[in-house]
């Protein structure tokens, strides 16, 4: 539930670049914390992206799907 609510944060235009950016790297490191490799290197690019200049939409969506397989994943892990 937690990376949902994060993704949810870096995708806050509103919010100052850094900001997301600390969203992304937060999001990492609990990924890596967890063996949830795609999504800490997607994180990586969007913290990547949005410390720098460039439009992060895609990288963006790479997490979001990302995180939506890990979840998926552990849902059947779980039995749910």
């Amino acid at each position: 539930r937690q990376s949902e609510k994060l993704i949810e944060r870096v995708k806050l235009a509103d919010l100052p670049r850094r900001a997301r950016a600390d969203v992304a790297h937060r999001l990492r490191g609990s990924a890596l914390a967890i063996g949830a490799f795609a999504v800490a290197g997607a994180a990586e690019a969007v913290e990547t992206t949005l410390e720098g200049e460039g439009d992060a939409e895609a990288e963006i969506a790479a997490l979001a799907e990302a995180v939506k397989t890990a979840r998926a994943a552990i849902a059947g892990l779980s039995g749910r």
